[in-house]
């Protein structure tokens, strides 16, 4: 699924070595959409609470970080346009630890792997899909800000043509 949206919403089959064949791939995800997630995924800072810090020098990535109930499994994903990486780490017996937590211990060896692969090469992001606009939005509700009402915006990507045009119904005058 994360290959799939580091591929902007292209599914292939999963390679496990660099010589395997792969075929075209088949489109699943808008490129727009796809790109809005890793976008979002994009924001490093919350991982600071849990001790990791991201250099700013470090090329940029998407990534997320997953927990099972009652701590049997810690997974973390990270990804670019040029690679997709997941660590899990857990028991194969199943036992629970606390310890395994995924953005304390399997996001910093997906972050080691990363700036492994990537400290020899420039790494680029993407390039936004022409289906992509900026807009203005209320800051507390996410819709098209009320003129005069609504007193907070922020600029937020959307799809042109499938994105609410809804306005905010938070403020009222």
């Amino acid at each position: 699924a994360y290959a799939t949206l580091a591929r902007l919403g292209v599914h292939k089959p999963l390679r496990f070595l660099e010589e395997e064949r792969i075929d075209g791939g088949e489109r699943i995800l808008s490129p727009g959409a796809a790109y809005m997630v890793a976008d979002i995924l994009r924001d490093t800072s919350p991982l600071e609470g849990f001790g990791l810090h991201v250099p700013a020098s470090s090329a940029p990535f998407a990534w997320k970080t997953g927990t099972s109930s009652r701590h049997r499994d810690a997974w973390a994903v990270l990804y670019n346009p040029r690679y997709t990486i997941a660590v899990w780490l857990g028991n194969p017996s199943g036992k629970r630890s606390s310890r395994l937590v995924g953005a304390s211990v399997a996001m910093p060896v997906a972050c080691r792997i990363f700036e492994e692969l990537t400290r020899r090469e420039a790494q680029g992001w993407y390039e936004p899909p022409q289906e992509l606009c900026s807009r203005s939005v209320c800051s507390v509700s996410g819709e098209t800000p009320v003129p005069g009402v609504c007193s907070r915006m922020l600029t937020d990507l959307c799809l042109v043509g499938k994105s609410s045009e809804r306005s905010c119904d938070v403020h009222v005058q």
